[in-house]
Formats: C-alpha cells, structure tokens, sequence
C-alpha cells in the first residue's frame, strides 16, 4: 500500500486499539462505579427514568438508542435531543454520501492513466477526483452525486426546523419566570425608576406584575463574598463538631499561635459582617427611595429641567426586569418598538433567573457596542496569528513540506524511513491538543461583548469557535501542507502549481481529514464515555475538600465538582466540533467519497455516546430550551454553501466545461434556501405566536388568567436575604454530648439576616 492508505490504516489500528480499551473499561466500570458512569440513577436531583433502565455491561448499548426522541427531550431537555439529532443529521447525510460512492468511486478510480494522474498510485487517492484528467466526462457524476447529497442536506434541514419550531414553542410556553419576563436596556432617565416604568407599562398592559430595576451593588458585594466565605467555614466547624464530637480550632491570625474556638469566633465574624451587608442594603434602600421621589418630582415638571435631572443621585443601573402575569404580554413586548429613539428602551427576551450575569447589567450602550468592537478586533488577531501553529502542525502529513521548511530534517528522513508515519499520526493529536486550547482564550472575548445571559456568552462563544474550527483546522491545514511543499514552485511558476493544488492535492488531503476524524472520535468518544478527568477532579475534591457530611460531600469545592454534580454540557466546544465534520463531509462527500464511509462511522459513535451521556451523565437542571441550535443550522448551511463552492473551483481548475456550469444552479438554489431559512423561520422559533401565547396562559394557570410565577425571582444575589439559621446550627451537640446545649456548644450569638429590597410596587 502507498502512504495515504498505510497512514490511515495505522491510525485505524492504534487509535482504534485505544478506544476499544477505553470502551471496554467503560462496559466493566459501569458495574461498579455507578456514580462516575450513571449519577442520574442515583442522585434524586439529576433523577432520570430512562437513566435506571441501563443496566448491564453491553445491553446498554441497544437501550440508549431505543429511547425515543420524546422521551429524550422530556428528561434530558431540548438542548439535548437538539444535539442528538444535529448528529443523526450528519450520519444521515453520511450514509446519502455512501450510496452515491457506489458509482462515484468506481468512475474515479476507473479513470484512464495519463500524463496528468500517472502519480496518483495511492488506492485511497485513485478513488477520489485527483486521479481524474481534466476535461474528463467522468465528473458528470461527480455532478449527480453534488445534486443528490446536498439536495438532501437541504430537505433534512428543513425537515428539522419543523420539529425544532414545535418543540421550541412548548418550552417557551412553560411556566417559567423568562417566559412571563422582558430584559430593558438603555432605559430614558425620566423613566428609569420602578413606579414610572410600571406606569408606563401600566398603559400598554393590564397584567404588569413587577417591575425590578438592578441597583449599584458594588460596595455590597465585597461584603457578601465575605460573608459567604465565612458561613462556610462556620457550618464545616458546626458539621466537624456535630460527627466527631470535638470543638475545633484556629490561630486568630497569620501571626499569632493562640488558638480560639471555630464555632464561637465563626459565629461572631458572621454576625458582623452580617450586620454590615444589613447595614448596606438599608443605605442602599434609602437613596433609591430619595431618588426615586426625586425623579417623580421632576417628572412632574413640565419640561423638566436639565440641572434637576444631572443632579440626582442614582443609585440604579441602567437595565431592569418587567415581569408580566401572562405570556402573552411578555411577547408581545418583546416583539415592540417602544421608544422613538434607536436603542432606547430596548425589550429583549429575559435570561432565566440562574443565568444572569449581572455584571454585565445595566451596562451602556456606548460602552457594549465598544466592547463588542474590540471583542471582535480581538477574535481577528488571535485567528490570523492562530493560523502559525495550524499550518505548522499541517506539514507534519508531508514530510516533504517539513523538510522544505526544516531542511536539516532531511538526512533523519532518510535514516529513519518510519519518521513521516510518526509525524503523519502525532499531527491530528496535535491539532486536537490545540483545538482544547481555543475555548479558554475565545471565552474571555465573548465575555468582553456585555452579554446579559450565560447563554449569549456561550452562544457567542460557539460562533467564535466554529469560525476558528472552520478556518483553522479545514482551510488552513488542507492549503498549508499543499502550499508549503511547492512553495519554491509557485515563486518561480504560480499559475500551473496552484491549479495543481487545487485540483489534484487538495482533494487528495481529504486523507488528512479522515485521519483527523478517527483520531477525534476513536480518542475522544472513549474519554468522553471512560470521563477519566471528571473522575480525577472528584478524585482531588475528596481528598482535599471539606467531607464530613452528605451534603459537603456533594458539594463542589474551590472549582471542583464530585461525581454527584457532572455539570452541565459544553454546548459550545460539542457544536463546534461537529460543525467542523460537517464541513469536511460536505467538502469530500463527492471529491473523495471514502470520506463519506469514514464519517458515518464518526457521526454513528458520536450519537451512541452522547446519548449515553445525556441519559445518565449530564445535569439537565442547566437546559437552555435549544437556544443555540439556530445558530448551528445556520452554519451548517454556510458549510454546505462553502462545500459547493469547493466542488464548483474543483471542477474548473479540472477545465470541465460541461460539468462545472451544472452546479451553479445548485449553488444558487442552496443560497436562494439560506435566504428563504432567514425571512421567518429563525423568527418564528425565536419567538411565541400569540395564538399559542393564549392556550399556553390558560393551561398554565388551569384556566385563571393571571400567574405569579415571576414574583421576587429577579433579585441580585446582593440582596437576597441570608439564607443560613446559624441560631439552629449553635444548638447543635453531638448525640454523646449531655447536659446544657449551651455550655456544649459555647456562647449563643445573635445573629441578623440581612433585609432583601422590596422589588413590589
């Protein structure tokens, strides 16, 4: 066999003898350690019904994939099955390639031997476009396989958009708090109190619950985090005292060896900086009532006048929260202009009340279209000087292009004939190394953009990520290996080793690609089903973090979670990924179309793990309702526009006049299609009709036409009342402890809870 078929093999046998390890310690793991590989059978707050049928070393297998679609979203989420079924998309969409392969690969690798492909020997390379002359009517059927593979992409996708439309609006028709909420921004300064926007509201609607506008917490949180810090060392001293029966203790300082007792000194910190946050919060309440009385004395005025205005002490952020008792009224006013100036009074879709970052509430509109500049100047300069390491790691599958760089490395290419294997099979474990690295520096500029809610910065976050997945590891790796292994050619000839590149060696680096997608999918599936990293971290959690009750035990401690939390899935990192196979499907499906073999095995592992993953493993309690999935299709669509774009530049540099002109009336109908998605489809899944808004408020209030679902749910986390009975906690003694509670417990302390502001008109 020659290199391209030698190297893929190779990754098929050690790569593939590495996941069935990983597999297999999952099969027999999942007998003994239920709580690394099944926690929602038996954690009551992940509980899943489905998760407590899979039982069995292999019969779980054929149980996650009976789970039906409904069943999935019902226990699992929309964020889930919406994954699951992207995935099935690109296996569908891979086994549509591998029919067509039937007549492709056989008229490709059939092609008459002459001057043109005589060096095309490679099997794996004679089935692909490479080994076809130019001018050749061979690519007729590489137009017939275009028309049938991407037609059908087209049809599934707008098959899926019913079915996510459908199940979006039974998640928004939910009685959840941001269902019956709009999030304001760049509120006018005459309304932005909570009685003036009531009253302004209170105009349009009759249902206006509460109004909630964020105030200037900065000097209370401090507090809080200190507060916070302190109750739980207080409650870890309690628990110590409550099973092992022994007060214990701690230097009062850094530079003191006396020794006091925890529990009392626990208790009297907490009460005076609980005392404090009281203190604050009432100094707080205070000013917004004076400024809030001061405003509507100048409302009063008629004009009013300018100094009164710049004078007023204002304690509020420039953001609030209008909760109304239908859903109905909360639609419609998102969907409405409320204000004559552009950006004033801007009602968007509100955050559910955990996903709230309120740092970046009440944040200006100069100052968040600003940041959002530089978060995108940011994003293109990490792109451009990404694009050194990707294109290094690419000459790895050329040896030759190495040596055209790194010239010394040509006499240990010759002593050592196996070096371009190596170095063929360390390149995508090397692109997948620096793939882990994007997300940690590409969340820092989505966090930058002043996003309201963890789900936009995530959101954001994917975008950035399949632009850098799409660029980086596809265009970048399959031009860079070609580019850099003739690079003294194209100075001295440009025109005839480009259309070189082009039409013969950048098909044939679809053999990189499958290399890369076996790599991801054999290693990182049998991690993601073996998770040796979430264990490790629960593993350090329990030696190292506080365990002497159930509860601290399931706690997460400094950033590290136990077994009992999994956590959330990484929508962002997961959706990239996948992005980026259908990208490479799409571009080879018809170029090479062993790809398309390669790829429905990829996509096949990839829906039975996560499958397996949703079922048992991750915390649906963090679902987003599917917001991230128009976003998905949307770039699946740019990827299938970007593959025909490939297959139309193939074809030309192949000189085939009668087939290159064929495609573009596919080329058009697939634009003409992501256009038609635009008009109203990704609006509609957005947003609620009101005819649904209507039967959703009447079963939801079982035929009442208010709700208060969304009273005192947007409160900042500054404000909301102290939560610990720490009175409860002193009382506490041991079983063994006899006689008087207080002499086994030490002093009583009085403890404050701190006030919560009255968000109610």
């Amino acid at each position: 066999m020659a290199e391209s078929s030698v190297t893929l093999y190779t990754t098929i046998v050690i790569y593939g003898g590495i996941f069935l390890i990983l597999f297999v310690l999952h099969c027999l793991g999942r007998w003994r350690f239920t709580m690394a590989f099944n926690p929602r059978s038996v954690v009551p707050e992940l509980g899943c019904e489905l998760a407590s049928r899979n039982v069995g070393a292999f019969s779980w297998i054929f149980r996650v994939c009976r789970a039906s679609n409904d069943e999935i979203f019902e226990q699992c989420g929309l964020d889930a099955i919406a994954f699951i079924r992207l995935v099935q998309l690109g296996l569908k969409v891979s086994i549509m390639g591998c029919l067509t392969a039937i007549f492709v690969m056989p008229t490709y690798y059939h092609a008459p031997e002459t001057g043109e492909n005589w060096n095309v020997t490679d099997p794996l390379d004679k089935c692909s476009i490479a080994n076809v002359n130019s001018q050749s009517d061979q690519m007729y059927a590489t137009v017939v396989a275009s028309y049938l593979i991407f037609g059908f992409m087209i049809y599934l996708v707008h098959h899926e958009f019913r079915w996510y439309i459908s199940c979006r609006h039974r998640v928004m028709g939910h009685n959840n708090p941001e269902n019956h909420t709009v999030f304001l921004r760049n509120i006018p300064m005459l309304l932005k109190s909570r009685k003036a926007l009531h009253g302004f509201f209170g105009q349009i609607f009759d249902d206006v619950l509460e109004v909630v506008i964020p105030l200037d917490v900065s000097k209370i949180d401090p507090l809080v985090a200190t507060r916070e810090a302190i109750a739980q060392r207080f409650e870890h001293a309690t628990n110590i005292f409550m099973f092992k029966g022994k007060r214990p203790e701690h230097s009062a300082s850094m530079l003191s060896c006396a020794k006091v007792d925890s529990i009392t000194a626990y208790a009297e910190d907490l009460s005076k900086v609980n005392q404090q946050v009281a203190d604050s919060i009432a100094e707080l309440n205070a000013r917004y009532d004076q400024y809030e009385t001061t405003l509507a004395a100048v409302n009063s005025d008629d004009p009013p006048p300018a100094a009164s205005i710049k004078r007023l002490d204002r304690p509020v952020r420039n953001a609030a929260f209008v909760s109304f008792r239908s859903i109905r009224s909360a639609t419609i006013a998102k969907q409405t202009v409320l204000c004559v100036v552009p950006f004033a009074l801007q009602a968007t879709a509100a955050p559910a009340p955990k996903d709230v970052c309120w740092g970046n509430v009440g944040i200006g509109h100069r100052v968040g279209q600003l940041s959002s500049v530089l978060a995108s100047f940011g994003t293109t300069i990490l792109c451009v000087l990404w694009t050194v390491p990707v294109a290094f790691v690419a000459t790895f599958t050329q040896i030759d292009s190495l040596i055209t760089l790194l010239p010394f490395l040509r006499d240990a290419s010759h002593d050592f004939p196996m070096l371009d294997q190596v170095l063929a099979q360390v390149a995508p474990i090397a692109l997948i190394v620096l793939s882990t690295l994007l997300p940690v520096a590409l969340a820092v500029f989505a966090r930058m953009e002043g996003h309201v809610a963890e789900t936009a910065v995530q959101a954001s976050l994917f975008s950035k990520l399949t632009f850098f997945k799409v660029v980086q590891t596809f265009f970048v790796s399959a031009i860079s290996g070609s580019v850099f292994a003739a690079l003294m050619q194209i100075a001295a000839d440009p025109v005839p080793i480009i259309l070189d590149i082009l039409g013969r060696k950048l098909p044939a680096q679809a053999s990189f690609f499958m290399q890369l997608m076996l790599v991801q999918s054999f290693v990182g599936m049998g991690l993601e089903l073996l998770r040796p990293v979430p264990c490790a971290i629960a593993a350090v959690r329990r030696l190292l973090g506080p365990n002497v009750t159930p509860k601290e035990r399931a706690a997460p401690w400094m950033g590290l979670n136990p077994l009992s939390s999994p956590g959330p899935f990484d929508q962002p990192n997961s959706l990239s990924s996948v992005m980026l196979m259908y990208v490479i499907l799409l571009a080879y499906a018809v170029l090479s179309p062993v790809t398309c073999f390669i790829m429905a095995f990829c996509f096949g592992v990839m829906t039975i793990t996560y499958r397996n993953q949703f079922i048992n493993i991750y915390d649906p309690r963090s679902d987003t309702g599917g917001l991230m999935w128009p976003r998905a299709i949307q770039a699946a669509v740019m990827c299938l526009v970007v593959a025909e774009l490939m297959v139309v530049a193939v074809l030309s540099f192949k000189k085939a006049a009668g087939p290159s002109p064929l495609m573009f009336p596919l080329l058009v109908i697939t634009v003409l299609f992501y256009r038609y998605l635009g008009q109203q489809h990704y609006r509609v899944g957005e947003q609620l009709p009101l005819e649904v808004c209507a039967r959703a408020d009447t079963e939801n209030a079982g035929g009442d036409e208010w709700n208060d679902c969304a009273q005192g749910k947007y409160v900042q986390p500054a404000l909301k009342p102290f939560e610990m009975d720490v009175e409860a906690l002193l009382a506490q003694r041991p079983p063994e402890v006899k006689g008087d509670v207080g002499s086994a417990c030490g002093p009583t302390i009085s403890i404050t809870t701190s006030p919560v502001t009255d968000f109610n008109d």
